[in-house]
């Protein structure tokens, strides 16, 4: 996992994660606390947030396992010319 800056902001962060061999983005922090993610554990693919365990899936952003309130953002990644990328919008959800 690695977390990565993509705008201004001080929470404009996404995670990054490779899972089965493929990169996925996702919001970068807890939706129950806005713990930073990236300390926390990828499991299957699940990342499991490090403060109350608050499970995301990785390639949907989808909450798994609680106390979070509600799922993070999924954002695109493709490939291009041998460099990655991750579509965000202009302000983060």
């Amino acid at each position: 996992m690695k977390e990565l800056k993509v705008g201004e902001g001080k929470t404009d962060n996404v995670l990054v994660t490779r899972y089965q061999g493929k990169l996925y983005a996702i919001g970068a922090y807890c939706s129950h606390f806005g713990a930073p993610l990236v300390q926390g554990v990828l499991f299957d693919d699940k990342v499991l947030c490090p403060w109350h365990a608050a499970g995301f899936s990785v390639t949907s952003g989808a909450l798994e396992l609680a106390p979070g309130r509600d799922g993070v953002p999924k954002y695109t990644v493709f490939e291009r010319n041998g460099k990655w990328f991750v579509i965000v919008p202009e302000k983060l959800d």
